[in-house]
């Protein structure tokens, strides 16, 4: 069970880690959330520039605390083992 799951988040990992080093930036779990939200949230051309800007925040949002959750900066980039 533990094996499926690390394979899993190796998966995961190497599909966001755009600069193929094996570690999570963060720009590059901000850019993930920013595609998700993006994905299941319908902005139409009328929709205002604020909320295209809080997707924008809440993406940084949660890249952010998900390097806090984790004890790292934003500097630095998350290792595999650390997710």
């Amino acid at each position: 069970m533990q094996d499926d799951f690390d394979k899993k988040m190796s998966f995961f990992v190497k599909m966001i880690d755009t600069d193929g080093n094996g570690l999570l930036s963060f720009e590059e779990v901000k850019n993930i959330s920013l595609i998700s939200l993006k994905r299941n949230i319908t902005l139409n051309s009328n929709d205002s520039i604020d909320i295209k800007n809080t997707i924008e925040d809440l993406s940084i949002h949660f890249a952010e605390n998900l390097f806090k959750l984790i004890g790292l900066s934003t500097k630095e980039e998350i290792p595999l083992e650390r997710l």
